[in-house]
C-alpha cells in the first residue's frame, strides 16, 4: 500500500539503518528534493555495480561515524544527569547545613575518596538523607 519513498522515510525515521532507495532517473530529482532532509541517499537507475557498490559503502561509512557520534552524545547526557545529581546534593548541603558551594563540593569529594565511592553515590545518599 506505500510507495518507495513513505517506506525509505519511514525506515529512516524508525531506524538507524542506512537507507538507500534507487529511482529511474526521470523522478531521481524530486525524489531526492523529497528524502535528502530525511536522510535518505537517493541513486538514480541506471546503475553500475561499481558506482552502487561504492555508495553502499559511502553509507556504511556514514553509519558508523553517526553511531560514533550517537555514543558520545549519550556519555554526554549522562555526564549532565551525574551533574544535575551531584549539584542537587550540593543544594541540599547548603540550605540544609548552612555550607558554601565550595564546602559542599569538598565534603562529596572527601566523602567519596574517604569511603572509596563515587561522588554520585554520596551524592544519591546526601539526597535521599536531607531531601523531603
Amino acid at each position: 500500500e506505500e510507495s518507495g519513498i513513505e517506506l525509505s522515510m519511514y525506515f529512516a525515521r524508525v531506524t538507524r539503518s542506512s537507507v538507500v532507495i534507487i529511482v529511474p532517473q526521470k523522478n531521481a530529482d524530486d525524489v531526492n528534493d523529497a528524502l535528502t532532509e530525511h536522510g535518505v541517499l537517493v541513486i538514480a537507475k541506471p546503475i553500475n555495480k561499481h558506482l552502487f557498490h561504492h555508495y553502499l559503502q559511502f553509507t556504511e561509512c556514514f553509519r558508523m561515524r553517526m553511531l560514533t557520534v550517537n555514543e558520545e552524545n549519550e556519555k554526554l547526557r549522562h555526564i549532565v544527569e551525574d551533574m544535575k545529581i551531584i549539584n542537587r546534593a550540593k543544594l541540599l548541603l547548603i540550605t540544609c547545613l548552612n555550607m558554601t558551594e565550595q564546602e559542599a563540593h569538598r565534603y562529596l569529594e572527601k566523602q567519596a575518596m574517604d569511603m572509596r565511592m563515587s561522588k554520585m553515590q554520596i551524592a544519591m545518599q546526601v539526597i535521599k538523607t536531607y531531601e523531603n
